[in-house]
């Protein structure tokens, strides 16, 4: 989407580019013939083999990382070859068997899997090739045993006992048909074995959601998996990082320090500000009243994991920044401050309470345009959860190549988020993202080969999107002011319509149909909400067909379908696992019914009845 300029041609462009260069010759020359090369055709029979290990690969042709692993990784299916042939090495290209690859919930390339006795395990050796041979060999080993499962199971009978008496404990709400539950089990089960290592422990916890709904239902999940951290019963958001077990180990660890830091001096201070990347919240105190520490201990707690606290006594700090003792101080890093926005703004601790404080530092923890992201060494706040947002994705990086071209369109961003005065960052949200940490969220917008060097999306409260491809000020301050006032149509995300209506009877609806297929229409439409790669929608297929075939010929009633992870749905439809039905009901289209009954052809036929009073008449077809 962008074309190198020579006068972006930086030594760090320059290095980036050598390195890209050696790291491609060096995958050219290595000897892959003892790499096995997995396709949709051989995986299941490779990896599944009676008394076999397979280490599989799955790889980007044009990942630097993967190409930097190729010579270990072919050295290590040799040795391994010649000493010990129950291990296979094997290597997937994730961006042709795409479908293997969400199978198997890899999110990042290379990523490495261990299959053993119809399982698989997360990879947890260094990538060297003497560390790959003997990480395979002890696989291989017949004193090999799984790891020991350390995560406490909860219930409805022994969540508040368990829960209620742990000064610390982690735990994870999950649907057992979750693709992204699978994905985490191995890095939060691996977590949870570092965890009981700690000094002091710290529990580690799951609970299936969908079969312990009491509790459940105690913490309002949005979906899953959600994780919770609890302090002696009390429940806070996780807001750590969950891409690997040690994430997961950091944020629990840190948990166990007080939220705010001490900061000794002047100089340790101007430090921490000067290479501040993400907002601060600095406490400017007097040690002869401690009940201010108090209230800012309790203040950093509430933030804990999304804004980072520190705190000073010393009165060369408060003469550095200009500021009276008894100060609350929300600095935000060098990199957002300009002269036309007030990047320094203060609060007296004195006579102050935990909630007007609270209240102050949310009011203004964003500078006027910041930077989204949701890389896990970042607060959470910079993940930009409030909405609606309007997020402006371009190349936005603080690189040396990159930095003055960032500015400026923040810049840009600035500019039009001014025009809304006080409604900027408490009604309505700006910031900057990073096209390359984003382009999932662009693949999904049909963006990711735009010609446009900027597009602005508007992720809207309630799960809407707005598109703008040709972004300046005046653009983005006249979309803005159209969205809030109602007038912009939203993007719709929709496969191509369906040659053939039905699929075993059940009509297809996709993104561009929904609305003259469900909303418009003047029958019931019970309408499954699935995915691909789901189980349990590939388990509920055929008692959904023989509904729609026994439902076929009675008036007012329409059974259907629709592939949610490639089709938009509007948000009275909020899907948040897989499978979900709804019950659109003619004349109140607008509020559907959600099924949570058996998956079970009489129980769809015994609610069809009550909800609409239709006698379907039908034979069973299973």
């Amino acid at each position: 989407r962008f074309e190198l300029t020579w006068q972006w041609a930086t030594p760090m462009v320059f290095r980036a580019l050598l390195l890209a260069l050696a790291a491609t010759a060096l995958a050219a020359e290595v000897d892959e013939k003892d790499v096995v090369i997995l396709t949709a055709a051989n995986f299941s029979t490779t990896v599944n083999a009676p008394d076999r290990i397979t280490l599989v690969e799955f790889y980007s042709p044009g990942c630097y990382h993967c190409k930097m692993l190729a010579p270990a990784f072919a050295e290590a299916a040799t040795t391994l070859a010649e000493s010990t042939p129950s291990v296979t090495l094997a290597k997937v290209d994730a961006t042709v068997d795409s479908q293997l690859a969400s199978e198997h919930f890899v999110q990042s390339y290379p990523t490495l899997k261990v299959f053993r006795d119809g399982k698989s395990y997360d990879y947890d050796g260094t990538r060297e090739a003497a560390s790959i041979v003997e990480t395979m060999r002890a696989y291989a080993s017949a004193t090999w045993e799984p790891p020991a499962d350390v995560v406490i199971t909860l219930t409805d009978e022994n969540f508040d006992e368990i829960v209620n008496k742990a000064p610390l404990i982690l735990v994870e709400f999950y649907a057992p048909w979750c693709g992204h539950c699978k994905s985490l089990a191995p890095k939060y089960e691996a977590a949870a074995r570092s965890l009981a290592a700690n000094e002091p422990p710290i529990p580690v916890a799951k609970m299936d959601a969908t079969v312990h709904t009491k509790t459940a239902e105690r913490f309002k999940l949005e979906g899953y998996p959600t994780l919770k951290v609890f302090r002696s019963g009390v429940a806070f958001d996780y807001n750590g990082g969950r891409e690997s077990a040690s994430d997961i180990v950091q944020e629990m660890v840190s948990l166990t320090l007080p939220p705010a830091q001490l900061v000794e001096d002047a100089v340790a201070m101007h430090m921490r500000t000067k290479k501040a990347t993400a907002l601060l919240v600095i406490g400017f105190l007097d040690a002869q009243f401690p009940e201010d520490l108090d209230v800012f201990q309790k203040v950093a707690e509430t933030f804990r994991g999304q804004i980072t606290f520190v705190y000073t006594n010393h009165a060369g700090a408060r003469q550095r920044y200009n500021v009276q003792s008894r100060t609350l101080l929300v600095y935000q890093p060098p990199r957002f401050q300009t002269p036309k926005d007030d990047a320094l703004k203060s609060l007296s601790l004195v006579g102050a309470t935990p909630d007007t404080v609270v209240a102050f530092v949310k009011a203004n923890k964003y500078p006027i345009v910041g930077l989204r992201t949701t890389r896990s060494e970042s607060p959470a706040a910079n993940r930009y959860d409030e909405r609606p947002l309007v997020a402006v994705y371009l190349e936005a990086q603080y690189s040396e190549a990159l930095e003055a071209d960032t500015n400026y369109w923040r810049g840009v961003v600035a500019t039009a988020a001014r025009r809304f005065g006080k409604r900027a960052n408490t009604e309505i949200f700006f910031a900057i993202c990073d096209e390359q940490e984003h382009v999932n969220e662009l693949q999904d917008l049909g963006l990711a080969t735009t010609d446009s060097e900027v597009v602005a999306v508007i992720h809207a409260a309630d799960g809407r999107r707005y598109i703008l491809e040709e972004v300046d000020a005046d653009a983005l301050a006249e979309f803005v002011q159209s969205f809030l006032d109602g007038e912009l149509k939203p993007f719709v995300k929709s496969q191509k319509v369906p040659k053939k209506k039905t699929d075993g009877g059940v009509t297809v609806v996709v993104g561009s149909t929904f609305k003259k297929i469900v909303e418009d229409s003047a029958d019931h439409v019970f309408i499954e909400f699935y995915a691909p790669w789901c189980g349990h929608c590939k388990s509920l297929t055929p008692i959904w067909s023989a509904l729609a075939k026994r439902v076929k010929g009675t008036p007012g009633l329409v059974i259907a379908k629709m592939d949610y992870t490639a089709n938009d749905a509007p948000p009275a439809y909020a899907v948040t696992g897989f499978p979900t039905i709804f019950l659109a009901k003619k004349g109140s289209k607008n509020a559907p019914v959600k099924y949570d009954g058996p998956r079970e052809l009489d129980e769809f036929v015994k609610f069809l009845h009550e909800q609409t009073g239709v006698t379907v008449k039908g034979k069973d077809e299973l």
